[in-house]
């Protein structure tokens, strides 16, 4: 059974089959991708703040566990973003394939992820602001979305680092 985020979760690491599996299959997707990414220095760009979150996410276990459902909406976003940053978003293979099949002009793999980030992250934000603040309702999902707006945009810099370089 899946925990939630009103669920009372005290479970030791190495009993917690789940997130060992969501671990050991992210490790494996994040060490494939790190194989020859298209753009090395575009795909360390990407993975600066993999390599925080992962260590925040780790370093707040004991204190500050989050439900099954966070770890594998997170786990998901993370295989997605490792996918477009192996690939340098524009050029992720799935992306082209949905952009012949509905006709679009450009690949929309970023969009996806972009809308993803949204989707699967605002479950764990919203769980952290339920227990931590106690927010409920519209002031919960208010903080929720404000705070999800916010992390979106903190990575808005990221083209700054690349200016200069030719594609």
């Amino acid at each position: 059974m899946i925990s939630t985020s009103t669920t009372h979760i005290r479970t030791r690491f190495r009993d917690h089959r789940l997130l060992q599996v969501l671990l050991g299959t992210y490790a494996l997707v994040w060490v494939i991708t790190a194989i020859a990414p298209l753009d090395r220095h575009d795909w360390l760009l990407e993975n600066l703040l993999v390599v925080v979150a992962m260590a925040v996410l780790i370093g707040t276990y004991r204190l500050f566990p989050l439900s099954d459902l966070s770890y594998l909406l997170i786990t998901a976003f993370l295989t997605l973003h490792a996918i477009g940053a192996h690939y340098t978003y524009s050029e992720v293979p799935f992306g082209f394939w949905i952009q012949r099949t509905f006709g679009f002009a450009r690949n929309p793999f970023d969009r996806i992820v972009h809308f993803s980030f949204g989707l699967l992250m605002a479950y764990p934000i919203r769980e952290v602001f339920l227990r931590v603040a106690n927010a409920r309702g519209a002031v919960g999902a208010l903080l929720c979305m404000c705070v999800t707006a916010l992390v979106k945009r903190a990575r808005a810099p990221r083209p700054v680092l690349l200016a200069g370089r030719e594609t």
